[in-house]
C-alpha cells in the first residue's frame, strides 16, 4: 500500500489525512488555536482534486467502520462540583446526600479523553438498509442525577422515563423539531414517550426542580452514530464505503465539527483521532 499525507490548514481545523497501517498509531497534537484531526484507515486517500477536495478511488465493497477518540488538547480541566456534599437546599436527604454532584459540562479522562461526545451522520445514507431497533435504553433520576447524562432516541419509537429516587422530579425537554414536554415525576415514577422528527442537534432537558439536573438527547432515523465512552472512545460499525460527513458535538463547545468529512475503508476500520483546545470549550 502506497502512503499518501495531505495536510489541508483551514482557519477552524487542521486535517492531517494519513493512509498507513491500522497498528501503526501517531498521536498526533495540535495547536492551542486549532483543531487537529487525524485520519487512518485502510483505504488510499485517492487523487487530490482541486485545494481540499479529496476524492476516494474505492466507494463500493463491504461495510467498514469508523472508530475513534476525541482528546482535549490541554490539562485536564478541574470544574468545581455543582452542589457540595451535605450542601443542598432542596431535598438534602436525597441530593448531594453523599457526594457531591459533579459539573458533567465537561468530563475528561486521565486520557484527556472526552466523555459525552455525540458523533453522527449528518444524513442518513441513500439506499442503505438496516435494522431498526424494537426498544430503546431508558433515562433514569437517581440521586438528583439524569442517567445516562447523553443519550440517543429514534424517531418514532417509545422510550420510558423513570425516576428511582425518593424525591420527586420534573423533566422539561424542549426539542427543536419536535413538541417539547413537561413531565411531572413523583417517586418511583415512569412515564412512555417518543419523538416523531428527528433533530439536527442535541437538545438540553433540564428539572425545574432541581436546576442543576439536565441531560442531552440526539433524536435519529439511522444508526450511523455514537457517544463517546469515559475515555472519549467510539465506535461506528456498518458504514458503507466512500465518503461521509460527521457532526460532532459537545454541550459545552456545541458543534465542535459541523460537517467534518471521513473517507470510510471497505471491510475494515477507519480511525480518526480528533483534538481540541481548551478554548472550544470556553476555558
Amino acid at each position: 500500500m502506497r502512503n499518501l499525507t495531505t495536510m489541508i490548514f483551514v482557519p477552524a481545523a487542521l486535517l492531517v489525512v494519513i493512509g498507513c497501517d491500522l497498528a501503526s498509531i501517531d498521536p498526533g497534537g495540535g495547536a492551542v488555536s486549532q483543531t487537529t484531526v487525524s485520519v487512518r484507515g485502510g483505504v488510499d486517500a485517492g487523487p487530490t482534486i482541486g485545494p481540499g477536495i479529496v476524492t476516494p478511488e474505492v466507494v463500493t465493497g463491504e461495510p467498514g467502520s469508523l472508530t475513534g477518540t476525541i482528546l482535549f488538547d490541554g490539562p485536564k480541566p478541574n470544574l468545581a462540583p455543582l452542589v457540595g456534599k451535605g450542601t443542598s437546599r432542596v431535598d438534602s436527604a436525597v441530593c448531594a446526600a453523599d457526594e457531591a454532584i459533579p459539573d458533567e459540562s465537561l468530563v475528561v479522562g486521565d486520557n484527556g479523553g472526552i466523555a459525552n461526545v455525540f458523533v453522527y451522520l449528518v444524513k442518513k445514507p441513500s439506499g442503505v438498509k438496516f435494522d431498526v431497533p424494537e426498544s430503546l435504553a431508558p433515562l433514569d433520576q437517581q440521586a438528583c442525577l439524569f442517567k445516562p447524562h447523553t443519550l440517543v432516541f429514534w424517531s418514532g419509537i417509545e422510550f420510558e422515563l423513570k425516576n428511582s429516587d425518593k424525591v420527586a422530579h420534573n423533566i422539561d425537554a424542549k426539542p427543536a423539531a419536535n413538541a417539547g414536554f413537561n413531565e411531572n415525576m413523583p417517586p418511583g415514577a415512569s412515564v412512555t414517550k417518543s419523538f416523531r422528527n428527528t433533530e439536527a442537534l442535541p437538545f438540553q432537558s433540564t428539572c425545574a426542580i432541581h436546576p442543576w439536573m439536565r441531560f442531552w438527547t440526539l433524536v435519529v432515523d439511522h444508526p450511523f452514530y455514537a457517544v463517546t465512552d469515559a475515555e472519549g472512545k467510539f465506535a461506528i460499525p456498518n458504514l458503507p464505503p466512500g465518503k461521509h460527513k460527521f457532526r460532532v458535538f459537545q454541550e459545552r463547545a456545541s458543534q465542535l465539527e459541523r460537517s467534518i468529512e471521513v473517507v470510510v475503508a471497505p471491510g475494515k476500520p477507519t480511525t480518526v483521532e480528533w483534538k481540541y483546545p481548551p478554548s472550544k470549550f470556553g476555558l
